[in-house]
C-alpha cells in the first residue's frame, strides 16, 4: 500500500497523485510560477502547473521532496489516499509521450489519476 497526495490538473477529471514516500513535507508558497524549473540559494522550484501547461493555475504550496532540495509547486492537495499496488495499471503507451513523468494510471470515483515518477521528473530536469 502507498499513500499519495492527490491534486487536480486544472478543471478536469484528471487529478495528479504524488507518492508521499518521496516528500520530506507540503508547505505554503508565495512564488513567480510561470517558469518551469527555477534554482534559487540553492533550492529548486518546478511548477507543476507550468509542466501540465496548465497556464493560470495558481500553486499555493509546494511538496519539498526527499533528500535533494527540489520543491514541486502544486495546486491545491484535494485530499491524501492509500492504493494498492495491484489498483495502479501501466500507463497506455498512446499517452506516454503526453505524460512523461507519469508512471502509472488508476481510477478512483470516476477520476482518472495519474501517478508521478519523481524519480524520472528530476532526471531529466535537473
Amino acid at each position: 500500500m502507498v499513500n499519495y497526495f492527490i491534486f487536480p490538473l486544472g478543471n478536469t477529471k484528471i487529478n495528479l497523485g504524488i507518492p508521499k514516500d518521496n516528500t520530506e513535507k507540503i508547505v505554503p508558497i508565495n512564488r513567480d510560477q510561470n517558469i518551469l524549473l527555477a534554482e534559487d540559494q540553492g533550492q529548486n522550484y518546478i511548477s507543476i502547473p507550468i509542466l501540465f501547461k496548465l497556464n493560470g493555475s495558481i500553486s499555493p504550496h509546494a511538496v519539498v521532496l526527499k533528500n535533494c532540495n527540489t520543491m514541486l509547486l502544486c495546486p491545491k492537495i484535494d485530499s491524501e489516499i492509500t492504493v494498492s499496488s495491484d489498483e495502479i495499471y501501466e500507463m497506455p503507451k498512446a499517452l506516454q509521450h503526453f505524460f512523461v513523468y507519469v508512471n502509472g494510471i488508476f481510477f478512483r470515483d470516476n477520476d482518472l489519476i495519474l501517478i508521478m515518477d519523481t524519480d524520472l521528473l528530476l532526471e531529466k530536469l535537473l
